[in-house]
This record gives C-alpha cells, sequence and structure tokens, in this order.
C-alpha cells in the first residue's frame, strides 16, 4: 500500500483489513453505476457517465426501444441544482497512514469533471461505505478533542 499524503478525512479512516475494504469500495462503485478499471492491487480509476438528456430538457432515464433497461437508471446523479450529470472521472486508492499501523485511508481524487458533481459523489461514496462501523478509527467529541 501506498503512504498517504496531504489531508485526512476522518470518515475515509479505517482500521479494517485493506482487502475487505478495498472488495467493498468497488462493490459500492458498481452499485452507484460507476464504470470501474483496476489500476493495481488498491487503486481503481472511476467514471461516472454523463446523464443523457431528452428533448425537452429533462433527464432521460426511460427504457430503450428494444425494451431493455437503460444503464444510465442505475446511475447515480445528485440534485440538478448541485450536480450538473456531467461526466465525472476520479481514482480511488486505499493508502496507509505514515506511522500508524494499521489505520488504512479511502484516497479519492478528481481527475476530470464539475467539482459540484464530483463532491456529491465523493460523499456519497463515504457515506455507503460507513467505515466508521465495525472498525472505524476515530471520532471527534463535541470538545473538540479526538476520541478513540
Amino acid at each position: 500500500l501506498r503512504v498517504h499524503h496531504g489531508a485526512v478525512d476522518n470518515l475515509a479512516l479505517t482500521e479494517r483489513p485493506p482487502y475487505e475494504v478495498f472488495i467493498v469500495v468497488k462493490q459500492t462503485l458498481v452499485s452507484m453505476g460507476i464504470e470501474i478499471k483496476r489500476e493495481g492491487d488498491f487503486k481503481v480509476r472511476c467514471i461516472r457517465r454523463k446523464r443523457k438528456v431528452i428533448e425537452n430538457g429533462k433527464p432521460s432515464n426511460k427504457e430503450t426501444s428494444r425494451g431493455q433497461k437503460n444503464k444510465e437508471k442505475d446511475i447515480l446523479y445528485g440534485d440538478s441544482t448541485v450536480d450538473s450529470g456531467e461526466e465525472i472521472r476520479f481514482a480511488v486508492e486505499l493508502c496507509r497512514i505514515k506511522n500508524l499501523p494499521g489505520l488504512y485511508i479511502v484516497d479519492i481524487k478528481r481527475m476530470k469533471g464539475n467539482l459540484w458533481g464530483y463532491k456529491f459523489l465523493y460523499h456519497t461514496l463515504l457515506e455507503k461505505l460507513d467505515l466508521k462501523k465495525n472498525g472505524g478509527y476515530l471520532t471527534i467529541g463535541t470538545s473538540g478533542g479526538f476520541i478513540s
């Protein structure tokens, strides 16, 4: 695992075993309608395809003429006020934290696409992963101090 550099989001930290976490990460991305391509043992590149628009300007989530479900129906988009439905490309990597053995972070980096759409995907992914449950790491108390 690569050592994480940069800001640390408390919601992205976990003590769960890396293989277990990464399996859940991939399953969650697929359930969100995100296309994934494996880049390494603990890294995937992700694409959320652009929302299709029909003639009257509203999102298209209908079935195709052949009666098959439109793949877009399974893709997760945020409210149109914050997520324009553009294509978003990002990478998700599981990294370790330097000098803290047994502590890992799900590192999510935007590569292309609208910042607000990416922010929606980032928070949705971390919420669905729920890394705090069963092996989360730190929680912040009301006094601002850290409680383990």
